[in-house]
């Protein structure tokens, strides 16, 4: 299990294309962080999303839930938490 860094975070959402939109009550993987689990090799599971959650956003997940759920914007609050 590998434990990225905010850092990996960031730079995968930079790679996304920024209209795509995700569905943040999917949990069956589908939702923003677990899309993120996937690209690291990770199977979605509840504690390690929680982990990563608490890890790369702060515990914030209101930056995933809010509107609109495309990966742009969740990469725009992303980035506004880290300038915070």
């Amino acid at each position: 299990m590998s434990n990225p860094s905010k850092y990996d975070f960031t730079s995968w959402l930079e790679t996304q294309n920024p209209d795509r939109e995700y569905n943040f009550c999917n949990s069956a993987g589908g939702c923003l962080m677990g899309q993120f689990m996937t690209s690291i090799g990770e199977r979605w599971n509840i504690n390690r999303y929680q982990y990563l959650c608490d890890t790369l956003i702060g515990g914030h997940q209101a930056v995933l839930r809010q509107e609109p759920q495309t990966m742009g914007d969740a990469l725009k609050r992303v980035r506004l938490l880290e300038d915070a």
